[in-house]
């Protein structure tokens, strides 16, 4: 039995992705996997031999679960596998002891793995793990059946989500905000967003700002909401937040970095030269050319790449 176990809190990327893994089960009528969340982990303390496990992230919740299976493999056949996220050391708050210690604890949960999964090229071919397995080139995702439409109205021209990091580069929006042409209705949602000072820029645009973590509804109803949704990432391993907007079959527009030329064959995505407030607020001048221009997603073999169900499949034969 194939059972993926994830520690991560509700309203969180692992859990996106967890409830995303559950979609493809649910469609493709799989019998021999199982997932757990925070509510239900306690279940996947009762083993079988040959079965398999995948801890979809290596936290402080998750390492009783991981000492337990590590102990248990001495006298059972099973397989432990986790899933390398980032790079180590990847800024994940802005406190820098929390990233510490958070990146010991992953460490702790690789070495007692019989595998580790990465979602992501990138840091499968820099990583020298020789228990490296590469489950997709970039992080998956499946159209969700309450998706946009090109016909929807849209409330918001841009959407920006996610935390205020430096590497995400929401300073870079913000500049490049400040030089547009023209009047856009933005909103901007996240951990410290507020930071930075959006009030300068309401003469010229609507703005609206939420500096806390949104729900699924709210996040889905602001991405259905809006023409674009903008990420203009420094540097980047993985893109939860791209991989969200895809799925409700939203319009992003991405900094030209390595991670993201896979998905460079959709209809649906715009690129800017990374790190350029200027390229970045040329794309801004020209959206309502960009609406014409970029088209949505559409259910083809070419989008199909990107199932999550391949990586279900990937793990079934582990």
């Amino acid at each position: 039995m194939l059972k993926v176990v994830c520690f991560n809190k509700k309203n969180s990327g692992g859990m996106n992705n967890l409830n995303s893994i559950r979609d493809a089960i649910k469609d493709h009528a799989l019998t021999n996997v199982k997932t757990y969340d925070r509510d239900s982990y306690l279940s996947s303390f009762k083993i079988k031999t040959n079965d398999v496990y995948v801890i979809w992230m290596v936290n402080h919740y998750s390492l009783a679960l991981l000492i337990y299976l590590a102990l248990v493999r001495l006298f059972t056949n099973i397989k432990i596998i986790t899933v390398q996220h980032n790079k180590i050391f990847h800024p994940q708050t802005s406190s820098s002891l929390h990233n510490i210690v958070s990146t010991l604890m992953e460490q702790m949960g690789f070495f007692i793995s019989n595998h580790v999964g990465f979602l992501s090229r990138i840091i499968y071919e820099e990583s020298g793990r020789k228990n490296k397995i590469l489950f997709s080139d970039v992080m998956p995702f499946d159209i969700h059946l309450d998706s946009s439409s090109k016909n929807d109205k849209k409330k918001y021209d841009l959407l920006y989500f996610g935390r205020n990091i430096s590497y995400k580069g929401l300073d870079i929006l913000h500049d490049s905000l400040i030089e547009t042409k023209r009047s856009l209705r933005v909103v901007i949602a996240g951990l410290g967003v507020s930071s930075l000072n959006w009030d300068k820029l309401r003469d010229k645009h609507e703005i609206e700002i939420y500096d806390k973590y949104l729900s699924d509804e709210q996040l889905k109803i602001l991405i259905t909401s809006s023409e674009f949704s903008v990420y203009p990432y420094r540097s980047v391993s993985q893109c939860g937040p791209l991989v969200i907007t895809l799925s409700y079959n939203g319009r992003a527009i991405v900094p030209n970095l390595e991670y993201f030329t896979p998905y460079s064959d959709l209809d649906n995505m715009v690129f800017f030269e990374t790190g350029s407030v200027q390229s970045l607020t040329s794309k801004l001048n020209n959206l309502e050319e960009l609406k014409t221009n970029c088209d949505l997603a559409h259910e083809d073999d070419k989008l199909h790449t990107f199932s999550w169900i391949h990586l279900v499949n990937k793990l079934l034969s582990i």
